[in-house]
């Protein structure tokens, strides 16, 4: 019970930091008027001081701060703190994310559309559905964004309707492998993607053994680097009792991607709920795969 109090006067005090109120007379009744709250209005769009210079990054956010600060940004959208590789990923079903990139693309090293659906048209055959997504001209003025970094656009593709038949051929039998992915190829070069993201693994880690899977992947991030095409692979985080992807993935295929996407999002679910993505949960996922800063 004292928690929960210490908690509600925590919340109340931090609550009113960004607000000042103004007594007026009393009216000819004697009575006083009503008090009126005034709130600081939240700062929107291009401001002149960073969040560095705000004293803003803290491990203990005020939550006044939050509010007033949240959808104001530093004039200079170009500036960037950390030379590795970014990933961002746009979903058409919120538009307002293809705002951020035209704005902050170079930020970005890559951005990824989730637009994209590989499926199996007859034996090798293979098509793309979610072209309709695609549009040219933001892809152009995301790359323009972004060129100081040279930008890379890389959609996400998946492979949602595949059967078990589908999934065999393609990695028993060669000539399959070569038409998905002079499938891939065809469609990168008609819309001037730099690759993909590729979200395949949760559907195979516990379908095939690890040699086969292993040498799938390979081959198929090989076929697409002849071409001068990058691939980045989504795997899943490290769960208490689970462990699709661990560190003998990793090393098996860390010469052949691009980088690895680690899905470390949705740590707590409607039965458990709780942080979306706490640091020492990504701190040990990533640790699970490897220690070594340079691969990081």
């Amino acid at each position: 019970m004292l928690k929960n109090t210490i908690l509600y006067v925590l919340l109340i005090t931090l609550s009113f930091n960004y607000v000042y109120t103004t007594l007026s007379k009393k009216s000819p009744k004697g009575q006083p008027k009503e008090v009126k709250l005034k709130q600081e209005k939240p700062h929107k769009g291009p401001q002149n001081y960073t969040v560095f210079a705000k004293n803003l990054i803290t491990q203990n956010p005020d939550i006044s701060d939050i509010i007033i600060n949240h959808a104001g940004f530093f004039r200079e959208v170009d500036e960037y703190n950390f030379d590795g590789i970014v990933l961002g990923y746009v979903t058409p079903w919120n538009n307002h994310g293809y705002d951020v990139a035209k704005i902050f693309g170079n930020k970005f090293t890559h951005i990824s559309p989730v637009w994209l659906q590989s499926f199996k048209d007859g034996d090798y055959n293979y098509k793309l559905a979610g072209t309709h997504d695609i549009d040219i001209q933001w892809i152009s003025n995301v790359k323009n964004a972004g060129r100081e970094r040279n930008l890379k656009i890389v959609p996400r593709v998946v492979f949602e309707e595949w059967t078990g038949l589908d999934f065999t051929k393609v990695i028993t039998e060669r000539d399959e492998l070569q038409a998905l992915t002079k499938s891939l190829v065809k469609n990168a070069k008609y819309y001037k993607f730099d690759g993909y993201v590729i979200e395949v693994f949760p559907q195979l880690a516990t379908r095939i053994t690890f040699e086969a899977l292993v040498e799938f992947l390979r081959n198929f991030a090989d076929e697409l680097a002849l071409e001068k095409l990058e691939t980045i692979l989504v795997i899943p985080p490290k769960r208490a009792n689970q462990e699709l992807f661990n560190k003998k993935h990793f090393d098996a295929l860390y010469d052949h991607f691009t980088a690895f996407s680690l899905m470390t999002y949705d740590y707590s679910t409607p039965l458990k709920p709780g942080p979306n993505s706490p640091i020492s949960w990504v701190e040990k996922c990533v640790s699970a795969l490897t220690t070594d800063t340079k691969k990081t």
